[in-house]
């Protein structure tokens, strides 16, 4: 009894830990926005962080339907996240590919920030599990109902485990 009463003493002890160790390697909101796509990594005790950081912005402008021509701006650009000009309540959507070539799930997470941020919304959520080797398109969408020009950033923070026993938390494991 005193053994099986030990063992599960450990196991509570590695759980334990475990959650520490990962929430201790969470997502540090950096402190500026970036001009260009780029790409940061980290590795902690648990996991490997990529983060991938894009410039995003809109300039929501009033619809006027009695113009004969209506401007819509569309923005292409595959380095930054710009729904060009956009009119009031309006909801535009941009896709973004995401694809798992990890032999392990990995946590991807969405983090809108500047005064864009409120305005940016993800149908799946601000977190999902991408399975092992697994293809996904990602919808984020942005609508406002006042007119200006709105910028700042979304960070996609991919956390991948760096041993099989972390899969079994991925459900918890936070940004």
């Amino acid at each position: 009894m005193l053994i099986l009463e030990c063992a599960l003493l450990f196991i509570v002890l590695v759980v334990a830990l475990v959650a520490v160790g990962v929430s201790s390697e969470k997502y540090k909101v950096p402190e500026d926005f970036v001009d260009r796509a780029s790409e940061d990594q980290s590795s902690g005790f648990f996991m490997d962080n990529k983060i991938v950081r894009y410039p995003t912005s809109a300039n929501v402008s009033l619809l006027n339907l009695s113009d004969k021509n209506i401007k819509i701006g569309v923005a292409p650009q595959t380095y930054e996240i710009n729904f060009g000009n956009v009119p009031q309540n309006i909801t535009v959507r941009k896709f973004i590919k995401l694809n798992n070539t990890y032999n392990a799930d990995a946590k991807v997470c969405f983090i809108a920030r500047g005064s864009i941020g409120p305005l940016i919304k993800t149908p799946e959520g601000k977190e999902l599990v991408l399975l092992a080797h697994q293809d996904r398109e990602v919808e984020i969408d942005f609508n406002s109902t006042e007119m200006g020009l709105y910028s700042g950033e979304m960070d996609i923070v991919i956390r991948k485990p760096r041993y099989d026993f972390v899969t079994y938390f991925m459900s918890s494991i936070g940004c």
